[in-house]
């Protein structure tokens, strides 16, 4: 970003290619709304560009960039004011997360989860389908706040810290959304996996 800031065009597309994937995905997931989390996620690269000489290097580069689509996030929100639709299911029809990313045991400023790659062979495929499907109901009944941090610590390399400072909230109350959106949603799939047997 500070050489983008400095005049070199072409650190632009290391920076979009680097972040665009997962910004897009914890904005989808935040608004249930593939129109608005595509406004959200132009207007956000708009700014960056708009604001790149201007740029200071005071918090990780994601944080930054996350506090630029979280305020655009909320401007939307309150002038919505209306639930969005919900993400057709093949957002999760193979989804990435396993039990133990909502592993509720540990401290919530653990980093240490990992997303596993499962890869279902074609006999598992409905199944797998079917709890894709679970896991959209379960990320969509979260409360917006929850979700939001869930997407973001599971997305991204952020410390809950960051997290905060990205959301503008308290550290206290990141962990807090943090800590019920992973015992909700560890429920939610435990109960699917125990119906699954």
């Amino acid at each position: 970003m500070q050489q983008y800031a400095g005049g070199n065009a072409s650190s632009f597309e290391v920076l979009y290619q680097r972040h665009r994937a997962w910004l897009y995905r914890v904005l989808l997931r935040s608004l249930h709304n593939e129109t608005a989390a595509q406004d959200v996620f132009q207007d956000t690269w708009l700014t960056v560009i708009k604001t790149a000489s201007k740029y200071e290097p005071r918090a990780k580069f994601t944080t930054w960039l996350y506090g630029l689509a979280h305020s655009r996030l909320i401007d939307m929100l309150r002038k919505e004011k209306a639930p969005g639709r919900s993400l057709h299911s093949s957002q999760f029809s193979n989804p990435e997360y396993s039990l133990d990313t909502f592993n509720i045991d540990e401290d919530a400023t653990d980093q240490s989860f990992s997303l596993d790659a499962l890869a279902p062979d074609p006999a598992e495929t409905i199944a797998w389908k079917q709890f894709g499907q679970h896991l959209e109901k379960a990320l969509n009944t979260l409360p917006f706040e929850q979700r939001e941090a869930f997407s973001l610590w599971v997305e991204t390399e952020l410390t809950v810290e960051q997290i905060a400072c990205a959301t503008q909230s308290t550290l206290e109350a990141a962990k807090s959304r943090l800590r019920y959106a992973r015992a909700k949603l560890k429920a939610a799939l435990s109960m699917h996996a125990d119906m699954a047997h």
